[in-house]
């Protein structure tokens, strides 16, 4: 039984408003600032969280009544500076283009602000920190050196020099920096794992389309996928930025009931079945202002996503972390990571291959003289602990 939903501050259920009528098709019609007293310097960093700029700016220019002014002037520069890093991204962009299509590398333009111009007609509505470009398994190596060879630097170096090959398998990402001010990842696989969100480049022409801006034609995806994909990255990350849920409920506007069941099969060619029907369950909370209308019965699928996220508020507004806590939690992190997921799961296998499985199963651990098992099923927490100390990597 899921437990009823609280909201954690009016200063949340402004944002939850701005989200339900930015997508409504009245627009804002109302102000939500006069049911009560707000925080503005708490909506400030909520906004900027939840990267709700374009919105908040829509909502002072249409219900200027009830936020004060400096609020108003605040939500304006920050919308503009936003902007200027965004028309700074596509300039990137273009630079991209002529770099990879000079050497003869294909790649997919993923989010960013293609995404924005495709799904709102404007690049200055949807706000990104950088750019993801996805490209085949095969050009990882020589798009790495042609990034070094710009002035590009790499954010992750380690295994660079003694394991070029390996380290440009074992990646789902490599992420570079240009003079301390723009940062861009170079994707080969949506995910870490190669069975979720399979997308191989023998399968682009079906799933991509060509989107003309500026010009210049780019390489995206379809509107189907991207729905999928959408639903897919936010589930993962726990919809931590509620931009990404107003993505999911402006792109599944453009379907019809109908076409959305049968996406549900497209979505378990990609695993990501459960997520993709979650998130419209979820995005269809908010558009109709569920949460506002303290609709729990709705929510019953995502009270985990409410209790154990939204509802402490130090982590909605995500305050700045030292570099020992992040260490830290990303340590403990991986910790879980190898012992629960995996390293248990191996390791309990191998106790029972030493009095039930005959040889030759795939871990090889029953073709060890009985003697030397428990020698090996000894060491398995000293490899476990390598595992950590690699970032989770197979040993």
């Amino acid at each position: 039984m899921a437990k009823q939903w609280q909201s954690p501050s009016i200063e949340f259920d402004f944002i939850c408003y701005l989200f339900s009528e930015f997508v409504s098709a009245d627009g804002f019609t109302k102000d939500f600032a006069k049911k009560g007293d707000l925080d503005w310097h708490r909506v400030l960093g909520l906004i900027h969280h939840h990267r709700f700029e374009a919105v908040a700016k829509r909502y002072v220019e249409k219900c200027p009544e009830g936020a004060p002014e400096n609020f108003i002037d605040q939500v304006k520069t920050i919308y503009k500076q936003k902007c200027l890093k965004n028309l700074q991204l596509v300039g990137y962009l273009n630079i991209f283009r002529q770099l990879f299509e000079a050497h003869d590398i294909s790649f997919i333009v993923i989010k960013g602000p293609l995404l924005s111009q495709a799904l709102y007609g404007d690049i200055n509505t949807r706000f990104s920190g950088d750019l993801d470009i996805l490209i085949d398994q095969e050009d990882i190596q020589k798009a790495h050196e042609l990034l070094l060879e710009k002035g590009f630097t790499p954010l992750r170096q380690e295994g660079f020099e003694d394991y070029v090959r390996l380290y440009f398998w074992s990646q789902k990402d490599l992420a570079y920096i240009y003079e301390n001010q723009f940062r861009v990842e170079i994707h080969t696989r949506l995910e870490v794992n190669h069975a979720l969100f399979p997308l191989k480049m023998s399968d682009w022409d079906k799933y991509t389309q060509m989107q003309v801006y500026g010009g210049n034609e780019y390489r995206i995806f379809k509107d189907e996928i991207q729905l999928i994909y959408l639903a897919f990255h936010g589930t993962k990350h726990l919809w931590q930025r509620l931009f990404w849920l107003l993505d999911v409920a402006q792109l599944s506007k453009r379907f019809s009931a109908e076409k959305k069941a049968g996406l549900v099969t497209l979505s378990k060619r990609f695993k990501s079945q459960y997520a993709f029907k979650s998130a419209l369950r979820f995005a269809d909370c908010f558009t109709e202002g569920g949460l506002l209308k303290g609709d729990t019965k709705a929510l019953e699928p995502f009270s985990s996503i409410y209790n154990d996220y939204w509802m402490r508020d130090d982590i909605a507004i995500r305050e700045p972390e030292s570099a020992a806590k992040r260490i830290m939690k990303r340590f403990c992190y991986r910790s879980y990571k190898a012992y629960y997921f995996r390293g248990v799961k191996v390791w309990a296998y191998d106790f029972a291959s030493m009095f039930f499985l005959p040889g030759g199963n795939e871990f090889k651990f029953a073709k060890l003289p009985y003697r030397f098992r428990w020698g090996y099923f000894a060491l398995r927490p000293v490899l476990l602990t390598k595992r950590i100390l690699i970032r989770g990597k197979s040993l």
